[in-house]
């Protein structure tokens, strides 16, 4: 079985199936399928415990857009997954990335956010497009850098499909701070979508 071929050989066993069990994973089409290969990813990365390390970078991204996938059970497998993942957590250091999930966006954007989240670094700063830029400029409107770390926190979300919210003193902005979010989703939509091109 693949729980017996990780715990014999972790690294070739996790090299070999984890791919195609993340294609499980991103199948929404089947809930029969997917909440089978949550459930053997979980049981996989009980068994083969610390050796899991190298793959904590590739799997957090895939694991935290599930935790809120519609199927409830689903989203309880991945949550229990994550809990795994992230006691490893302090272990990873800076490797090889590998990456499985089809959805390189997913895995390109959340990548710095695993870094921020496993190594404390700052996430990447926003960067306004000129449309928005240009709306925010001409209604008087200036970020200020805690807005923008709000902003880029929101992002971060979105991109790992994780629900959030902003909590600090109210007037400071946070209304603002969730519409140029929506905007920055807005306009990316806009970008990669045919019409535009």
């Amino acid at each position: 079985s693949m729980i017996a071929l990780c715990k014999a050989d972790p690294t070739t066993g996790l090299q070999t199936g984890l791919p195609l069990l993340i294609q499980y994973l991103e199948n929404q089409t089947n809930n029969a399928v997917r909440l089978g290969a949550s459930q053997l990813l979980h049981k996989i990365l009980s068994a083969v415990d610390v050796e899991v390390v190298p793959f904590v970078k590739p799997l957090l991204p895939v694991i935290m857009s599930m935790m809120t996938d519609p199927l409830v059970d689903c989203a309880k497998q991945a949550s229990q997954s994550f809990a795994l993942l992230v006691r490893m957590a302090p272990l990873v250091r800076d490797q090889v990335p590998i990456v499985w999930s089809s959805n390189s966006n997913l895995c390109e954007e959340a990548g710095g956010v695993v870094e921020h989240l496993i190594h404390g670094r700052p996430l990447e700063p926003i960067v306004l497009p000129d449309v928005i830029r240009r709306e925010l400029l001409s209604s008087g409107i200036k970020l200020r850098a805690y807005q923008e770390e709000g902003v880029a926190w929101l992002r971060f979300l979105q991109s790992v499909r994780l629900n959030g919210a902003l909590c600090d003193e109210m007037g400071l902005g946070k209304t603002l701070q969730s519409l140029v979010a929506v905007a920055l989703a807005h306009e990316e939509e806009r970008q990669s979508s045919p019409e535009s091109r």
